[in-house]
């Protein structure tokens, strides 16, 4: 048995290569999985269970329950590197578990004949030419797909969104747009020519379908629709259906993994699920330092152990063994440290939200100290880099509309330096000033956080200087003039030209 187990070995070693892999390696790496493959699947339930065997043992020792011993007589003929969990797991998988179900695209495929109505040749232009289309070719699914298809290589577009302007007709039989083309034939087309033992092949065996006739007409063109409209079938339920087999048949090779200790190696396993096997190899395996290469693929890697997990649990005597080897509190300590992981992160987006709410507010009094002092200009840019960082952008602060307002006025300063006098000396403008003047930093501040959840009371991001300006509740509720700010902005960076009486303002 220890040929098989070196193959393995070996081809799981050549996978795991990083700095070394040529592709010589990739090519010894298949060829070595091919031959235990070949091992595996034609040597019956003797040389699945070797295979099993091996991968058990690989992943043991990836796991840190075992090691190569010195005094052990085939120390010096068995290749034992260290290699990735995910590795180990999906050999085991490929032994051990049914192969998944892909998607058949034999199964899926039909052949059609296209064929125009007989009695409308002079209302239909052109024919379908390339007989017979192949449903999947073609990406039809349904019948209305098929129709569609039939309409745009006919330069017919107009109806391709119409459900009533074209008929498709199976065996004289019109058929709804609905179904689909696998019930289209074999609920009707294989039924009227003879069904499943009218020696019509059904592509099974991987005898080729007959191509079903498929016949195209414009509605109400002959007149009223006699024929039988088919708008449901029943087809025979699929004997190979996976969901009725026995699960202790469908997954008994993961007795083998019982057999040869696999389970405490799936259970030891278990840190992959939460924190990507950082815990893995403690017992002094020669796999300590090869951690950081076992988690490089930590999404696939979890998978393939819930998958083969999942598939040992379906077998009763396997149950038993996992809950002697004290599988459900193990299972549910990684739970709960998936669900810690999870609820730290939550408190980090938090933490990092207060963070920028602080951010934003001393930003803000920063523009406010520059405005106290006339530097307009100042001003601005700390505004305008607050209100252009996206985290402090999205705080209650970032999308006020006293951040609007703050904005707009500093670019009215920074336009027209004299407004600064005038509206000293205008009194009706005289006492907003003062107060704006006057007024702390801090009091600037939490009235405008107080504003802006009043005016946007659920707190939801407005993303206002993102590109898209918000609802216009939300722009006249902050009566910020968002297209003379774009285009200040666009003129500051040399884009358009200079606004000469600045009339847009």
């Amino acid at each position: 048995t220890s040929a098989p187990r070196l193959a393995l070995d070996a081809s799981l070693a050549a996978a795991s290569l990083v700095r070394a892999r040529t592709p010589e390696t990739a090519i010894a790496a298949a060829s070595l999985a091919s031959l235990v493959d070949r091992v595996a699947f034609s040597g019956g339930e003797e040389g699945l269970a070797v295979a099993i065997d091996a991968a058990v043992k690989a992943l043991r020792r990836v796991a840190g329950l075992e090691s190569i011993s010195l005094e052990d007589e085939d120390a010096c003929r068995v290749f034992a590197a260290p290699v990735p969990a995910g590795h180990a797991l999906a050999a085991l998988a490929r032994f051990a578990l049914p192969a998944e179900p892909e998607e058949d695209d034999a199964a899926s495929s039909f052949q059609m004949r296209l064929v125009k109505a007989p009695t409308q040749e002079e209302f239909i232009r052109g024919r379908m030419t390339k007989n017979p289309y192949d449903s999947a070719a073609i990406e039809a699914e349904t019948m209305r797909d098929v129709k569609n298809f039939v309409c745009a290589s006919l330069d017919m577009h107009g109806l391709c969104d119409d459900d009533y302007g074209m008929e498709l007709l199976v065996c004289g039989r019109i058929v709804a747009l609905g179904l689909s083309v696998r019930e289209a034939y074999e609920g009707v087309w294989r039924v009227h020519r003879g069904g499943a033992g009218g020696g019509i092949p059904d592509g099974g065996s991987g005898a080729p379908r007959e191509p079903m006739d498929v016949t195209y007409r414009l509605t109400g063109l002959d007149g009223d629709a006699t024929e039988e409209i088919v708008s449901s079938v029943a087809l025979a339920a699929d004997d190979d259906d996976r969901l009725e087999d026995d699960p202790e048949e469908v997954f008994r090779n993961t007795n083998l993994v019982r057999d040869c200790g696999g389970l405490e190696a799936l259970l030891a396993c278990a840190p992959l699920l939460s924190d990507g096997g950082a815990r893995l190899g403690s017992n002094g395996g020669s796999v300590q330092t090869d951690l950081s290469r076992a988690t490089t693929r930590r999404a696939e890697t979890s998978a393939c152990l819930l998958r083969v997990l999942s598939g040992v649990a379906r077998v009763e005597k396997n149950r038993r063994a996992l809950l002697e080897l004290n599988a459900i509190p193990v299972l549910l300590a990684e739970a709960s440290r998936l669900f810690s992981a999870e609820k730290s992160r939550e408190n980090a987006d938090d933490e990092r939200a207060r963070d920028d709410d602080a951010a934003a507010a001393a930003m803000f009094s920063d523009a406010h100290e520059w405005a106290r002092r006339g530097k307009w200009l100042e001003a601005m840019e700390t505004l305008v880099c607050l209100a252009h960082t996206k985290a402090l952008r999205n705080t209650g602060l970032g999308s006020s509309p006293a951040m609007w307002n703050f904005l707009d006025n500093a670019k009215l300063h920074v336009e027209n330096p004299g407004l600064l006098a005038a509206a000293r000396d205008d009194a009706s403008a005289s006492d907003g000033f003062t107060d704006f003047v006057n007024a702390s930093a801090e009091a600037l501040v939490a009235a405008a956080l107080e504003e802006a959840a009043r005016v946007n009371p659920d707190g939801g991001s407005w993303e206002s200087f993102g590109g898209a300006d918000g609802s216009r509740e939300e722009r006249e509720a902050s009566g910020f003039d968002w297209e003379a700010w774009e285009a200040f902005a666009s003129r500051q960076a040399g884009d358009v030209p200079e606004l000469g009486d600045g009339s847009a303002f």
